[in-house]
C-alpha cells in the first residue's frame, strides 16, 4: 500500500501538549499515588501545626486630644484647614512616640519580659504565663550579656536546680543566687499549678534587654485609624493571649504616664520660678517690716494725722498698681531672656503669670511641641521628617512669642511711665510733711508694694499647684486590650488547604512533566502525533514465559490481538499468489522477532501455508525462540549452490502449515548475500510454494538489510515498543515513507502494560473484552 506525501505530518509540526483525556486516564490509573501524596502532605501539615506555637493578636484603641489648638478661634476656612492639618500631625507624632525604643524598653523592664518561661512536651515547646514559678531579677537587666536557657528542676527539700548547657546552679527557693552573665535572681513558687500531663519540664530563658525590646517592637503594630479621626490602633502579637493583653496595657499606661510627665515638667518649671520669686520677695518684705518696727520705736510714732493717711493711701495705691506692672514686666523680661537663648529649646516657665491670652496659648503650644520634639528625638535622627517638622513648628512659635512679648513690654513700659509721673505729684505732697512722717510713709509704701507682690506670687503659686494636680494625659484609652480568640498564625484551615493542594499537585505535576518531557512512545496518540501512518495492531505485555503466545484454541487477550492484527493485514495486503510481509523495527529489542513468529503462527492457524524467514543474519533469534538446533540455513544455501531448498526448510511441530527458513551461520557479508541472484531466485521459488511469506528483517535504523529485502515484500510492519522506542526514532520511519524504501508501511505497538493508563484503546478494557473466553 502506497501513501501520499501529503498525508505525512512531520513531528516538528505536531503539537506536543498533553491530551486531557489521556492524562485523565493516566491519573485514574495512578490514583493511589495521589492518595498517598495527599495523606503525606496532610500528615506533614498536622506535624507542623502540632510543633508550631499559635500566635494571638491583641488589639486596643486610644483617642488623642489636640491640646495645642485649644486657644485658637475663628471661622475662616483657612483656620479650619490649618486646625485639621495640625490635629493630623499631632496624632502622627503620637504614633511615632508610641513606636519609640525607650517607651518599649520601659514596658520590658516593668513586666520583666526578658525572662521567658516555657514548657516542654513531646516535640513541642510552649510559652507559659503565668508560670508555676516566678523568677525575679534583683540586678539591672542590662547586665544580661547574652541569651541563656536553663532547665528548672524543683526538689522535694524546697530547693531548685537551674541546669544550663555549661553550668548548673542549686539554691533554696526565695533565696538570692548569682547566675553568671545574668545577675542575682530569686526563684519563688506561685499559686499556678504545674500541669504535668501537658508539660514534661519547665525552661527559664534569660534574654538580653536589647533583644527583648526589638522582639516586642517587631510584634507590635501602631497606626492611625483614619485620615479624619484622631484615634490610634495598637496591636500586639503574643503566644499567650493574657500576657499580650498585659504588655499592651503596660505600653499604653507608660505612654500616658510619659505624656502626663511632660505636662508636669512645664508646671514644675513654673512652680520653681514662682517659688524663687516668693523667697526673694518674702525676704525683702521681712526686712521692711523689721525696719518699720524699729522706725516706730526710735521715733515714738504712735498715730498719723488724717491728711497724712490720705497721702499714704494714694501713694500706696499708686505703688501697688505700679508693682503689678513691674511684676508683669519682670515676667516678660525673663521670658524674653529665655527665648533669646540660642541653645537647645526648653520649656517656658511662668505661664500662670502671663495675663495675655494670646501669648498664654502660644506658650502652651510651644511647651507641648517641645515635649513632643524631645520624645521624637529619642528614636529618630534629626533628618527624620517628624523631627524636622516639630523643629520647624518650634521655630515658628518662638518667633511668634518674641513678637508678642516685645509688644507687651512696650505697652507695659508706657503704662509704667504714667504711674511714675503720678508718683512725682505724690512725692511733692510728701515733701510738705514732717521728716518723721515722710520717712514712715516711704517705709510703709515699700511694705505695701512688697506685700502686693508677695500676695500676687502666692496666688499664682497656688493656681499653678492646683493646675498641676489636675493635669491629665492628652490620650485616652477608648478600647482596652483584648485578644482575638482565634490565632492569627498558623491558620489551620489555610495550612490544611495548602497541604491538600500540594498533595494533589505534586503527583499530578510529576505525571504531567514526566509525560510532557517523555521522549519515548507510550501510546498510539504519541505515534500519530509524529507520523501519519496507520496502526495495524496494539499488543499488550505478555506475562507468559514462552515467546510463543498464539496456539490453537488459545483465547488469551494477546492471542486475540494477534488475530486482530492478522485481520487488518488481510484487508490491507495486495491480492496475489503469495502474500509477503516484512517485519522490522527502528532498533533491536523492540519485539520484531516476537511479532513475526506469533503472526506466522496466527496465519498458519487459517490452514494457510506459511513460511517464516529468519533474515536477521546479524543477530538471529527466531530459531532460538522456536527451540530449533540447526547448522544450515539461508547463508549456507546462498553460498553452497549444491544445497537443495528442501534441506533448509524446517517444519514446526504442532503447526503443520508452518515452516521456518533459519538464517544459518552468521556470515561476514550479510548485505552481499541478500543482494545475490540466488536470493532473488530463492524468493521467486518460495512465493510459488507458500501462501504467506513473513520476513523477520534486521532493524531498519541500524543496517540497510531491511530496505534491501523490502523489494520482495508487499507490506511492511514497523514494530514500536511501548516506553522503549524513542519518538525521534519515528523520524526515520517518516524518511522511509517519503522515499518509498519499504512497501505498504504500517505500525504495530508492542508490549503495552495492561494496568497503565496510557491511551484510548488499551491499558483498560482488555479484561472486559476478552475475559470471558478465559
Amino acid at each position: 500500500m502506497q501513501y501520499s506525501y501529503d498525508n505525512f505530518t512531520d513531528s516538528n509540526t505536531q503539537e506536543d501538549g498533553l491530551d486531557i483525556q489521556r492524562y485523565w486516564i493516566l491519573l485514574k490509573s495512578n490514583w493511589y499515588w495521589i492518595l498517598i501524596s495527599v495523606i503525606i502532605c496532610v500528615l506533614a501539615a498536622y506535624a507542623y501545626l502540632y510543633r508550631t506555637v499559635p500566635v494571638y493578636q491583641v488589639k486596643a484603641k486610644i483617642l488623642v486630644n489636640d491640646d495645642k489648638n485649644g486657644g485658637r478661634s475663628g471661622s475662616k476656612l483657612a483656620d479650619i484647614s490649618e486646625l485639621l492639618l495640625s490635629a493630623k500631625n499631632n496624632v502622627e507624632n503620637e504614633v511615632e512616640i508610641l513606636k519609640t525604643y525607650d517607651l518599649m524598653r520601659t514596658v520590658a523592664v516593668d513586666q520583666q519580659a526578658y525572662i521567658v518561661y516555657t514548657g516542654e512536651a513531646l516535640f513541642k515547646t510552649n510559652e507559659i504565663w503565668p508560670a508555676p514559678v516566678k523568677v525575679t531579677l534583683l540586678t539591672a537587666p542590662d547586665l544580661i550579656s547574652r541569651t541563656q536557657e536553663f532547665d528548672l528542676q524543683l526538689q522535694q527539700d524546697n530547693f531548685f536546680i537551674l541546669k544550663g548547657t555549661k553550668k548548673s546552679y542549686k539554691a533554696e527557693l526565695g533565696k538570692p543566687i548569682a547566675v553568671k552573665e545574668v545577675g542575682t535572681i530569686v526563684v519563688e513558687k506561685t499559686n499556678v499549678p504545674f500541669n504535668k500531663d501537658k508539660y514534661d519540664a519547665i525552661k527559664i530563658g534569660f534574654y538580653t534587654l536589647a533583644e527583648t525590646v526589638r522582639n516586642m517592637m517587631n510584634r507590635s503594630a501602631i497606626a492611625v485609624t483614619g485620615k479624619t479621626v484622631s484615634t490610634i490602633d495598637l496591636s500586639f502579637k503574643s503566644q499567650v493571649p493574657l500576657q499580650g493583653e498585659v504588655l499592651l496595657q503596660q505600653l499604653i499606661s507608660n505612654y500616658m504616664q510619659q505624656n502626663l510627665n511632660d505636662k508636669n515638667v512645664i508646671a514644675d518649671s513654673t512652680l520653681s520660678f514662682i517659688a524663687a520669686r516668693l523667697k526673694m520677695v518674702g525676704d525683702e518684705l521681712a526686712v521692711l517690716e523689721n525696719n518699720i518696727s524699729q522706725f516706730k520705736n526710735q521715733n515714738k510714732l504712735m498715730d498719723i494725722p488724717i491728711q497724712t493717711r490720705q497721702i499714704i493711701e494714694s501713694s500706696t495705691t499708686n505703688a501697688q498698681e505700679q508693682a503689678g506692672i513691674e511684676n508683669q514686666l519682670q515676667v516678660y523680661r525673663e521670658l524674653s531672656k529665655h527665648l533669646d537663648n540660642e541653645k537647645q529649646a526648653r520649656v517656658v516657665p511662668g505661664m500662670s503669670l502671663i495675663q495675655d491670652a494670646v501669648l498664654n496659648n502660644l506658650t502652651r503650644e510651644y511647651n507641648t511641641t517641645i515635649s513632643e520634639y524631645e520624645r521624637a528625638r529619642v528614636s529618630n535622627t534629626e533628618d527624620n521628617p517628624v523631627v524636622t517638622n516639630l523643629h520647624n513648628q518650634i521655630s515658628r512659635l518662638k518667633d511668634d512669642m518674641k513678637v508678642s512679648v516685645y509688644s507687651n513690654i512696650r505697652q507695659l513700659e508706657a503704662v509704667k511711665k504714667q504711674y511714675s509721673s503720678r508718683n512725682g505729684l505724690l512725692e511733692h505732697q510728701l515733701r510738705s510733711l514732717p521728716v518723721v512722717e515722710r520717712g514712715y510713709i516711704d517705709l510703709a509704701r515699700m511694705q505695701q508694694i512688697k506685700q502686693e507682690q508677695y500676695i500676687f506670687l502666692q496666688k499664682a503659686w497656688e493656681e499653678t499647684a492646683i493646675s498641676r494636680t489636675s493635669n491629665v494625659s492628652n490620650a485616652k484609652m477608648i478600647d482596652s486590650p483584648k485578644a482575638n480568640p482565634l490565632p492569627v498564625s498558623p491558620r489551620k484551615k489555610m495550612i490544611y488547604a495548602i497541604a491538600f493542594i500540594l498533595g494533589l499537585s505534586i503527583p499530578i505535576g510529576i505525571f504531567y512533566f514526566s509525560d510532557l518531557l517523555n521522549v519515548r512512545i507510550r501510546s498510539k496518540e504519541d505515534v500519530l502525533k509524529q507520523v501519519d501512518i496507520p496502526v495495524y495492531g496494539e499488543l499488550i505485555h505478555s506475562a507468559e514465559k514462552s515467546d510463543i503466545v498464539v496456539k490453537a484454541g488459545s483465547r488469551s487477550p494477546i492471542a486475540e490481538q494477534f488475530r486482530a492484527l492478522r485481520t487488518n493485514i488481510e484487508f490491507s495486503i495486495k491480492n496475489g499468489s503469495c502474500k509477503t510481509l516484512l517485519v522490522t523495527s527502528g532498533e533491536q529489542s523492540e519485539g520484531k522477532s516476537f511479532v513475526a513468529t506469533n503472526l506466522a503462527i496466527t496465519m498458519a492457524l487459517l490452514n494457510k501455508k506459511v513460511l517464516l524467514l529468519e533474515m536477521d543474519l546479524r543477530k538471529p533469534s527466531i530459531s532460538k525462540k522456536l527451540g530449533l538446533h540447526v547448522t544450515t540455513g539461508f547463508s549456507t544455501y546462498i553460498v553452497q549452490e549444491s544445497l537443495a531448498l528442501s534441506e533448509i526448510l524446517i517444519p514446526i511441530e504442532g503447526f503443520e502449515q508452518l515452516h521456518v527458513l533459519p538464517s544459518g551461520p552468521i556470515p561476514p557479508n550479510p548485505a552481499e548475500l541478500i543482494l545475490s541472484d540466488r536470493t532473488k531466485n530463492l524468493f521467486a521459488q518460495l512465493q510459488s510454494q507458500y501462501d504467506y511469506l513473513i520476513i523477520d528483517a534486521p532493524p531498519v535504523g541500524l543496517v540497510a538489510d531491511a530496505q534491501i529485502l523490502g523489494k520482495y515484500a508487499q507490506n511492511t510492519l514497523f514494530i514500536v515498543r511501548h516506553n522503549y522506542t524513542h519518538k525521534q526514532q519515528l523520524k526515520r520511519v517518516s524518511g522511509i515513507l517519503k522515499d518509498n524504501k519499504l512497501p505498504g508501511l504500517a505500525l504495530v505497538i508492542n508490549d503495552i502494560p495492561i494496568k497503565k493508563g496510557y491511551g484510548y484503546g488499551y491499558g483498560y478494557g482488555y479484561g472486559y473484552g476478552y475475559g470471558f473466553y478465559q
